[in-house]
């Protein structure tokens, strides 16, 4: 407005709230330059197109936005000042632009659909990577046992580098586990009765093996409380198979009164009995 109001017009500007001539000012001109310092460049970007000389300063107020402008008219032949409100008209043009682009921009636009992320593979799957872990463990070591309760060996595996393990499952279970938001440490977490990790000392890698106790690692505080206190109501209603005892070869590590999960005679390891078992139940597992 003072450019085009008289060659002789000095102007004083504080800016405040950001915004150019159409909409808030959102452009900033470096990455590392906060919102109000970008402005504070476009305003002395804009007097400076307008043909004034600038010289910026700051006012002794009680506020944070304290800098100011002081333009100063300077004398201009009548081409001189043609030119500088035709520069002036670009810039007004420009913003009305970028002002429109952004309105077309936010009508075409289509938010992406939610995704819906599942915690739990399906149950096939689930049984497939569980098959898949125990036989690759197994493998690793064929003749080594431990004692447990009774006086029985039991064949507890090799252990696996938790990279190798997961190099040495399927494609496509590794696409099941990946498409379902899991990972192979939520899912050693989720069956920790089954599998136990621990960190090996020398190679600093997470080493993966069965677990021997065929229970889950013990808890501290509050929730050890409530987990001891309806552990006997957990063991006498028990309704879940256990997956030792189907399919181990030698069983599961536990007796049937002290598992967490029913024994059952199943058409793969009909012989597996340690005369202990509540419930004989037939089952066909696959």
């Amino acid at each position: 407005m003072a450019a085009r109001h008289s060659q002789s017009q000095n102007v004083f500007i504080l800016p405040c709230c950001p915004f150019d001539f159409f909409a808030k000012f959102n452009q900033r001109q470096q990455a590392d330059a906060s919102s109000y310092d970008g402005y504070l460049k476009y305003v002395q970007l804009v007097c400076e197109t307008s043909g004034f000389r600038v010289e910026r300063d700051k006012l002794r107020i009680p506020s944070t936005k304290r800098a100011c402008f002081v333009g100063w008219a300077q004398a201009r032949s009548d081409e001189e000042r043609v030119e500088r409100l035709e520069a002036v008209d670009q810039l007004i043009r420009k913003a009305e632009r970028a002002r429109t682009g952004l309105a077309e921009a936010a009508a075409e636009f289509v938010p992406r659909k939610e995704a819906v992320w599942k915690n739990h593979l399906p149950a096939d799957v689930n049984e497939q990577l569980r098959r898949c872990i125990f036989d690759l463990v197994m493998e690793e070591n064929t003749t080594g046992t431990v004692q447990i309760s009774g006086g029985r060996l039991w064949r507890r595996g090799g252990r696996l580098d938790v990279h190798a393990l997961m190099a040495a499952v399927p494609a496509d279970l590794r696409e099941h586990m990946k498409c379902f938001g899991n990972g192979i440490s939520s899912f050693l977490k989720q069956h920790a009765h089954l599998f136990q990790t621990s960190l090996d000392k020398d190679s600093g890698l997470t080493m993966v093996g069965l677990n021997a106790s065929g229970q889950r690692p013990s808890v501290s505080g509050k929730r050890a409380t409530k987990k001891t206190n309806s552990t006997a109501a957990t063991i006498s209603n028990r309704t879940r198979p256990c997956w030792f005892h189907v399919n181990h070869p030698d069983g599961c590590p536990l007796s049937a009164a002290g598992c967490h999960y029913l024994h059952l005679v199943s058409d793969h390891n009909p012989a597996l009995s340690d005369g202990h078992n509540d419930r004989v139940v037939v089952v066909n597992i696959g």
